[in-house]
C-alpha cells in the first residue's frame, strides 16, 4: 500500500504520507470499507437495469497476469440521462469506486489463496468498450464525470 502512494507521489516520503492520510480519511468518512457491498440502488438512486443500460460496466474474471477484469462499454455511456433520472456525478463517481473496491477484494481473495502475481503486484485490469461512442455522447456533464472519476482514481 505505502508503495502505491510512494510511487503516485514520485518517491517524496511526506507527499506520500500526506496521500495515505488523506486517503484513509476519505475511506472512513465515506465507509468505503461497505461500499462494494451496497446495492447500486443505494449508491445511485436508481435500479441496476437503468444503469446498466446507460452506463454498463461490471467486473468479471481476471486476465493472464491475475488481476481482476473491470470492463466499461461508453458507447452507451449517457450520463446526462442518468442525471435527468435523479442520480448525480459524485453518486456515479461513488458506483465506479465500488466497483474498483470490488476489485480489490477480489486481490484480497487471490492473495489469501496464495496465488502469485506478476512483479507488478495486485492491479486491475480496466477494458473500455468504445464501440458506438461519438461526440454525441461528450457533453459537459458527461466530461465532468470522466473528470472526477480521473481524480478519484489518481487520489485513492
Amino acid at each position: 500500500l505505502a508503495e502505491r502512494f510512494l510511487k503516485a507521489r514520485k518517491g517524496k516520503i511526506a507527499d506520500a504520507l500526506a496521500m495515505l492520510e488523506a486517503d484513509m480519511c476519505w475511506r472512513e468518512c465515506n465507509a468505503i470499507d461497505k461500499l462494494a457491498s451496497r446495492s447500486v440502488k443505494e449508491i445511485c438512486n436508481l435500479d441496476e437495469s437503468v444503469m446498466q443500460h446507460y452506463l454498463p460496466t461490471w467486473v468479471d474474471g481476471f486476465d493472464k497476469l491475475g488481476r481482476p477484469i473491470m470492463y466499461a462499454a461508453f458507447g452507451n455511456f449517457e450520463v446526462d440521462t442518468l442525471l435527468k433520472k435523479g442520480t448525480t456525478i459524485e453518486k456515479l463517481i461513488m458506483l465506479h469506486t465500488a466497483k474498483v473496491e470490488s476489485c480489490l477484494e477480489k486481490c484480497r481473495e487471490r492473495t489469501e489463496a496464495g496465488l502469485p502475481y506478476t512483479e507488478a503486484g495486485p492491479q486491475l485490469a480496466f477494458v473500455v468498450d468504445a464501440r458506438g461512442w461519438g461526440l454525441r455522447l461528450a457533453t459537459r456533464p458527461a466530461l465532468r464525470y470522466l473528470q472526477a472519476l480521473a481524480d478519484r482514481d489518481e487520489g485513492h
